[in-house]
């Protein structure tokens, strides 16, 4: 569980940084066609290529994103659930319910 856990976390960080940087070059993009279209001008075909590509690539990943971020919160409710489970067996076995809940903490590598 906890492997699984580091590797969503791996990718959500991942997926956070990229459209953080298609964010950026959008931002970039969009400012230099709205200060070229005060000028009279637009933007060149290169740059308006990028422009698109970089919007609809900065979309997809979003949606990676939130796919990966919902992955997530199953996978806590999944460890939440576990950790109940392990608890009320040694609360079962007649372990006091906070000792039980310090020993599957450390089990598991958690937190009370």
């Amino acid at each position: 569980l906890q492997q699984h856990d580091g590797e969503i976390n791996q990718q959500v960080k991942y997926y956070e940084t990229e459209i953080g940087k298609l964010r950026k070059t959008r931002k970039s993009l969009t400012s230099k066609k709205r200060s070229l279209s005060k000028n009279g001008n637009e933007l060149g075909h290169h740059d308006a290529q990028e422009l698109e590509r970089v919007t609809n690539e900065a979309n997809t990943l979003q949606k990676q994103l939130e796919n990966y971020r919902k992955q997530h919160r199953q996978h806590q409710i999944t460890v939440n659930e576990h950790k109940q489970r392990k608890v009320k067996a040694l609360e079962a076995q007649g372990i006091p319910t906070e000792q039980a809940q310090n020993m599957v903490a450390g089990q598991l590598g958690g937190h009370p």
